[in-house]
């Protein structure tokens, strides 16, 4: 049997929105390890590829969840994860604020940071030269939150929550393209390891996934899922199988459902629907180790990380974190 453990993460990085908070374990025992204190209301938090000793962390909002909460956020935290501390904070004032979803650049590096300001914007910011706002680029969308950018840098798409169309975004010349129709509303969105194709989850009670042809920006085809899909993620060692994320995410009374999720293989090539495993409650965020073998999934409202053994689809175990789990990150 080959030895894997050299090539498995070692911690992982969990924002709590509750305690505002970033949360270290140890993956090896499970053990939390620290803590970071950083403004209040952290959502997520990304690795940068080219700095890999530096994360990102964005935080929209002082109280509450996206359609209940009050005060702006108008922080970037940036973590170093040698001494894991702050390293800085970049404030967005006075003309941005809630910033969002955060994507590295493939090409360039720089940070891209959707923001609800100024009727829906992506801030491209310079990791070379202390996060300066180099750009922004107006998504016609009040509520950006998570984004693709495709691999060679040119085009970049939005989900825009209730919003019945997603954003196409021409980041060479900083401009917004046009819409591209989501009539059930858009959670999240990711796209191929190639970049010919962007695949959309719904909002509301819709069991229906949209795949976006990136060269003509039309939708090629849907595909009906057992559940409303609220998320993506695609398996790094077969880009033919993409994980399903579900939840409800109707925004019932202002917030998100208590309802237990899942989680469930596609098949891209037969567009076959797999083995599906149901998770905690509210499962925000989901990440896969770099050999495919396991995912980590916030569970927001059971205060947990499931920890899912993805050859056999079967929970292994769970990680007791501080409550509502959202962003996370596994660093080597």
């Amino acid at each position: 049997m080959v030895d894997d453990s050299e090539n498995m993460p070692h911690r992982l990085y969990v924002v709590t929105l509750d305690k505002s908070l970033i949360e270290i374990f140890d993956l090896h025992d499970q053990t939390k390890i620290g803590e970071i204190n950083v403004p209040a209301r952290p959502h997520e938090i990304i690795m940068d590829p080219h700095y890999k000793h530096l994360a990102y962390v964005s935080i929209p909002y002082r109280e509450g969840v996206y359609n209940n909460h009050m005060g702006d956020g108008h922080e970037i935290v940036t973590i170093d994860l040698n001494e894991n501390k702050i390293k800085s904070i970049y404030d967005l004032r006075p003309n941005h604020s809630k910033p969002h979803g955060m994507q590295i650049g493939p090409q360039t590096g720089y940070l891209y940071v959707s923001c609800e300001s100024n009727n829906g914007e992506i801030l491209r910011m310079d990791t070379h030269n202390e996060l300066e706002i180099m750009s922004s680029i107006p998504t016609h969308a009040q509520g950006p939150h998570w984004f693709v950018i495709l691999p060679l840098e040119t085009k970049a798409y939005t989900a825009n929550k209730e919003l019945q169309y997603i954003s196409v975004l021409d980041l060479k010349s900083n401009k917004f393209l046009y819409e591209i129709s989501a009539p059930f509303g858009s959670e999240n969105i990711v796209c191929s390891n190639d970049g010919q194709f962007v695949y959309l989850s719904t909002l509301s009670t819709s069991t229906d996934m949209a795949i976006v042809d990136t060269e003509t920006d039309t939708i090629l085809y849907h595909i009906n899922l057992d559940f409303p899909p609220s998320g993506f993620i695609i398996s790094p060692i077969n880009p033919s199988l993409i994980y399903i994320r579900h939840m409800n995410v109707g925004y019932e009374n202002g917030f998100y459902s208590t309802d237990n999720g899942y989680l469930q293989e596609l098949n891209l090539e037969t567009k076959q629907l797999g083995r599906r495993l149901r998770t905690g409650k509210n499962p925000i965020d989901i990440i896969i180790t770099k050999n495919g073998k396991q995912a980590y999934v916030s569970c927001g409202m059971s205060h947990r990380i499931d920890i899912i053994n993805l050859d056999s689809m079967t929970i292994s175990g769970h990680i007791a974190t501080s409550p509502s789990p959202h962003g996370i990150m596994l660093v080597d």
